[in-house]
């Protein structure tokens, strides 16, 4: 089935269950009052907005320096930096340094890019046990599903659904309370993260000067996988990287205002290299694998370009009404909502994704919710405006808009054929483009023209 078809399936399946939109509308609504009132906290936030969308700018126009910068300092503090042009050299080199550790359980983060990876299945086809450290990853994968926000993976499920995931492994049938379900999947976690001997971590941010690796979180869970192993490997997008550390706390404070509405994380991490002489602790290999996969392509099309700044906090994804209605799964790719339907095109192709540049709305209520002043609207129009040269319309696209256009353009042309005519003329034409769950417009019996004529006596 055409990724297209799946797409309009799963909208079919989702956009009109009441429950699961009640419970997404909710969630979202939460997450939004939230950002609110951290924004308060602000004495300037347009400045500190533009600055951080002029650093990200800057970062994507100079990456190749960056990265080169980044890759030399990382190096020069025992670090080592592997490049991946797509995914399945990201798993071959990740394959490779797990089999040369001799390792056969290795333990993970919550991050995007593992799931664009496909990271526990890609593994588990080499023996390799994969293991999650994140609770809210840990009970999509039960569930068999990929993330359904950037920031929020179970936004979808609700206490009783993921109770029901649960109740075979870990809880007892009455155990629906979330601080139970927590509780639960922490203890089965940390029993599975003594077994791994190689940390996968997914990063926040890259820094240039520093060549260090930032992560952000909640849960405290990239620490504990600190702890557990001697290796670490950080799973990086080529766009991640800032200039210096400088800039790093204008980004720590945007991402926690922008994504849970507090004013940082509760932890961030920066590890610039392995453990050195006068150090206790810290990691004895360190690894970074920068990832392309497309990301290269996005950065050579300079009108889109933007895009990459992305920090993934979710903001556009909580404000936009059509993801509010169709949910994370639907978009069929690991980046969903309004900015995956601006990047997964430029990323895996227009041919097979050109759909999802109309899977959202083009408006200026996404550029004032990012931090760092992505104009997705402005983006979706470039996207649609390729997809159309890609597919220039069809037969019966290019009649109905000639006999439309000859119609309007003559008010005798207007009048002809009668009410019956016309009804049974747009319901040919237009009904599989209008959709089966609303009623084709009907046209009146008789016309403004000729309402008019009859009431003034106007023949």
């Amino acid at each position: 089935m055409k990724t297209e078809n799946k797409f309009f399936e799963a909208i079919e399946s989702v956009a009109f269950n009441k429950e699961h939109k009640t419970l997404l509308q909710q969630k979202l609504n939460t997450c939004v009052n939230h950002t609110t009132v951290a924004k308060s906290f602000y004495s300037d936030l347009e400045l500190a907005r533009t600055r951080a969308s002029f650093l990200k700018s800057k970062s994507l126009d100079n990456l190749d320096k960056y990265l080169i910068e980044f890759e030399s300092n990382f190096i020069k503090k025992g670090g080592k930096v592997i490049w991946a042009q797509d995914n399945d050299e990201a798993i071959k080199e990740l394959t490779k340094l797990i089999e040369k550790k001799s390792a056969k359980v290795v333990a993970k983060n919550r991050a995007l890019i593992s799931e664009e990876l496909d990271l526990v299945n890609q593994l588990k086809v080499n023996s390799i046990n994969c293991v999650e450290s994140d609770v809210g990853n840990y009970i999509q994968n039960l569930a068999g599903e990929l993330s359904y926000h950037p920031v929020f993976p179970t936004l979808n499920q609700s206490q009783k659904n993921i109770a029901e995931i649960l109740k075979s492994d870990l809880i007892s049938d009455n155990s629906i309370h979330a601080r139970d379900i927590a509780a639960s999947i922490c203890i089965k976690i940390k029993q599975q993260l003594k077994e791994a001997q190689i940390s996968l971590l997914g990063v926040n941010f890259l820094v240039a000067d520093a060549g260090a690796a930032v992560i952000i979180e909640n849960e405290a869970n990239s620490a504990q996988l600190a702890s557990l192993t001697k290796t670490q490997v950080f799973l990086a997008g080529i766009e991640d990287i800032i200039p210096s550390l400088n800039e790093l706390d204008l980004f720590i404070h945007l991402y926690g205002t922008y994504s849970i509405g507090s004013a940082a994380y509760p932890y961030t991490h920066i590890v610039s290299g392995q453990k050195q002489n006068d150090e206790t602790f810290g990691p004895e290999d360190v690894y970074v694998i920068l990832i392309d996969n497309g990301r290269s392509d996005v950065l050579a099309q300079t009108n889109q370009r933007s895009a990459l700044s992305c920090i993934r906090c979710g903001a556009c994804h909580n404000v936009c009404p059509v993801y509010r209605t169709i949910g994370g799964h639907a978009y069929q790719s690991v980046y969903n909502g309004p900015i995956g339907s601006v990047l997964t095109p430029l990323m895996k192709g227009r041919d097979e994704y050109k759909f999802l540049s109309y899977a959202t709305v083009s408006s200026q209520e996404l550029l004032a919710a990012c931090p760092v002043k992505i104009d997705c609207a402005k983006l979706l129009q470039h996207n649609r405006t390729e997809s159309i040269k890609l597919a220039p319309p069809g037969k019966t696209e290019k009649l109905s808009v000639f006999f439309w256009k000859t119609a309007m353009l003559k008010r005798s042309n207007m009048d002809k054929g009668g009410a019956k005519l016309k009804n049974f003329m747009m319901r040919q034409f237009f009904k599989k483009s209008w959709g089966e769950r609303r009623e084709m417009p009907q046209v009146a019996p008789k016309s403004f023209n000729q309402l008019w004529r009859e009431r003034k006596g106007i023949k």
